[in-house]
């Protein structure tokens, strides 16, 4: 391997002498010591890696490229390693001057062999104190003896010579300890699993451990990393490899340097790459046991590890032209990029870049009703989950497991999820349906009930999906349902009265994890009457509500709504009806009929017109909406009476310390009324706050910049609250800053 040389930089002016470096003779000995037991930390590794690449580099250099070396491992009875290959050989001379001296070296001008420093030929020394030389050339097998003499600098013996008709080549032969056998053998395979051509072991081919290539490209693989259960993704974390001839070196990522664009090649950069790189890419040890991070290496590795990542993503790419919707995709890049996914560890480098037709995938996950976040506000969820329902079917983990559905606030795209599309308004006889799905298929079951069938096409497109990513549910085959595990069947077992009834009460008590009908007792209901009647949609014993309960929900969860507005007496006296689908219309067009998310807002606002609470309300409100809320409220506390009282920022930060003192008031009469609000859920409008503390606090960044970056550096610090010396600084660097900006602009007034 050529060596990279550096340009010397040393200039020399005004030199009355010099001296050349060099080792007189008694250092001599002390220096070969030196050489030979402290270069290598693994010595076995050594002698088998120096002198399996040798014969490699002799093959090379004859063209024998396909032909294996053969290496003869140890055993008890036989205790010597012996590698042997069949190039050129080398003459008495050669012999000579190739092991007897170090530095010595015939690879030195070419990148086609791994050696140049002339030190590997001696490594069996590292290990025993003598090796054997076989040289067959010319007929003739010629045969050497190196070992360590009395003067601890060592010597090569010729032993014989004699007619051989064995092919020309040369032979390594090194003693070793018999309890290093097991040793030998283990170490062999770790060094042998990155040769090209496999060397012939014993007479035979080792078998080695493979690892399957996942991925692939121009001098790089990605292959795969599994736990015991032979899930992808499992030790992800760990050191690539570079391949440089025949050798593999782990590389250090710390070493690289990978920072601002290139830092998530850092994650690429794992246990699962494999980089193959020319002879003389990269810099290698003097024991070649490692790689060497000059600037020359580490560009060389830059370079391959940003080829590599731009070729794998255009490969993930390519594989997501054939998802036909957004949802596969979704389940491919779950398969690919969640924990277990064969590209988890790198998914920061591939998942953004990666599109289907264009756009973003994003999570792996849909959520279908939630309200997101957005720079300009809130953003409607997918579905109306009055409209669409989408319910989970998954199997519980206690007793006897029986599947059970849920309201599914989110969606996982798995390869084992199964969307079944229910064009019925209803869900039952669904179970008889499903049950088999998730218990003897092992399918994550999701169903989605279209309340109005209009609305097939515009829910499918919303979740991205296509009709072929749905079975429909009266495709499915029915099974009869144990009774013991998901209640009677239809005309099986005893039925229970209270489901042939339409109309119940809520009695206010029952068992949480009991059946959802405890709570409830069948009633009647006069709507002709005069006394107004409140009541929730219920189906199966789970309520549902408009305002309170957009999707179904266990019956005792409708205790803890009671109990919410129990301190303001709203639901006083009050019975609270549950009605069946097949009656809920007749409610909703009664006039004295009122939901009970209705009936509880109509109290709130009288509360808050009688009480006059509205403008209050609407202040907390934009008070919390603030961008600095905890970080304003920290600064009132600081008492900053240098700041001028007529100003604009002194107004907010007035305003600011009584909003916040009313907000954390817990006896304070406007914090009942907003409890209650916001444990229902209930948005109430129309009211405007004293001051619009929103707009003030744009204003007040406007004019003075800094103050956000200086709250953020300052106040964040977990220390802040007991911290008295964090607190004089920032009011010291607030008051200066503020002064100062307002000085300018009084000036420039």
């Amino acid at each position: 391997m050529k060596l990279v040389e550096k340009p010397n930089t040393v200039q020399s002016r005004g030199v009355q002498s010099t001296v050349k470096f060099g080792i007189k003779a008694d250092g001599i000995s002390h220096i070969f010591h030196v050489l030979r037991n402290q270069l290598y930390s693994d010595k076995v590794t050594a002698v088998i890696r120096e002198y399996s690449t040798n014969a490699a580099d002799a093959h090379v250099e004859v063209g024998k490229l396909n032909k294996p070396i053969e290496v003869t491992l140890p055993s008890r009875f036989n205790p010597v390693f012996s590698i042997r290959d069949f190039g050129p050989s080398l003459s008495e001379d050669e012999i000579k001057d190739v092991f007897a001296y170090y530095g010595e070296s015939t690879k030195r001008n070419t990148n086609t062999q791994t050696g140049m420093l002339g030190i590997g030929s001696k490594s069996a020394f590292a290990y025993g104190d003598n090796f054997v030389i076989t040289a067959y050339l010319d007929g003739k097998k010629h045969t050497y003896n190196a070992f360590i003499d009395d003067t601890k600098v060592g010597q090569i013996s010729k032993l014989s010579e004699e007619e051989s008709s064995e092919e020309t080549g040369l032979e390594i032969t090194v003693p070793i300890n018999t309890q290093d056998v097991d040793e030998f053998h283990e170490k062999s395979k770790e060094v042998f699993r990155y040769f090209e051509v496999k060397p012939i072991v014993n007479g035979k081919q080792l078998e080695y451990s493979k690892s399957e290539t996942l991925y692939s490209g121009n001098g790089w693989a990605w292959q795969a990393q599994r736990d015991e259960n032979h899930r992808y993704g499992y030790g992800h974390r760990g050191e690539p490899v570079v391949i440089m001839g025949n050798i593999g070196y782990p590389i250090d990522v710390d070493q690289l340097k990978l920072e601002g664009d290139d830092s998530a090649l850092s994650n690429f950069a794992c246990a699962n790459l494999r980089l193959e790189l020319q002879i003389g890419d990269v810099e290698i040890s003097a024991s070649r046991e490692a790689l060497q991070y000059t600037d020359y290496t580490i560009k060389s590795i830059q370079k391959k590890l940003k080829q590599a990542s731009k070729e794998i993503v255009a490969l993930i790419e390519k594989s997501f032209s054939d998802c036909e919707s957004l949802w596969q995709a979704k389940v491919l890049s779950g398969e690919l990029f969640d924990y277990s996914g064969s590209l988890h560890s790198c998914q920061s480098l591939i998942k953004k870049e990666v599109r289907w037709r264009g756009k973003v995938i994003g999570d792996t996950a849909i959520h279908p009703y939630a309200e997101r976040s957005s720079a300009v506000g809130k953003i409607a969820p997918l579905l109306d989950s009055s409209r669409v329902e989408i319910h989970e079917y998954e199997q519980g983990y206690r007793g006897n497991r029986k599947v059970k559905a849920a309201f599914a606030n989110t969606v996982s795209a798995q390869a084992n999820t199964l969307i079944v599309l229910n064009e019925k308004p209803h869900r039952r006889g669904a179970m008889n349906r499903l049950v088999a799905q998730v218990e003897e298929e092992g399918k994550k079951v999701y169903i989605i009930t279209l309340k109005d069938q209009k609305f097939k096409n515009n829910a499918l497109k919303s979740l991205g999906m296509i009709e072929d990513d749905v079975v429909m549910l009266e495709s499915l085959p029915e099974k009869k349902l144990d009774v013991h595990r998901y209640g009677s069947p239809t005309g099986v077992g005893t039925k229970n009265n209270k489901h042939s009834k339409k109309i119940f009460s809520f009695k206010g008590e029952g068992k949480t994890w009991g059946q959802q009908s405890s709570w409830w007792k069948t009633d009647e209901v006069d709507l002709e009457g005069d006394e107004a009647i409140v009541y929730v949609a219920i189906d199966r014993f789970k309520w549902q509500d408009n305002i309170l309960a957009t999707h179904e929900q266990a019956s005792h969860s409708l205790q803890r709504v009671i109990e919410s507005v129990k301190s303001a007496g709203w639901l006083k006296d009050v019975t609270i009806y549950g009605v069946k689908p097949k009656e809920l219309q007749k409610f909703q067009d009664a006039p004295i009929a009122i939901s009970l998310g209705e009936f509880l807002k109509s109290k709130a606002l009288d509360e808050i017109e009688s009480k006059g609470l509205g403008q209050e309300l609407a202040s907390i409100k934009a008070y919390s909406s603030l961008g600095q809320t905890d970080n304003w409220r920290r600064v009132t506390e600081l008492n900053l009476d240098l700041i001028d009282k007529n100003s604009v920022l002194a107004a907010f930060l007035q305003e600011v310390k009584r909003v916040a003192k009313k907000k954390h008031d817990e006896k304070d009469k406007v914090n009942s009324v907003r409890s209650i609000l916001s444990d229902l859920n209930i948005q109430v409008e129309g009211h405007d706050p004293k001051v619009d503390l929103v707009a003030i606090e744009k204003c007040v960044l406007e004019t003075y910049p800094m103050l956000e970056p200086l709250m953020d550096s300052k106040m964040g610090n977990w220390r802040w609250n007991g911290d008295k010396e964090i607190q004089k600084e920032v009011k010291k660097l607030f008051v200066s800053y503020v002064n100062l900006v307002d000085n300018f602009i009084s000036r420039d007034l």
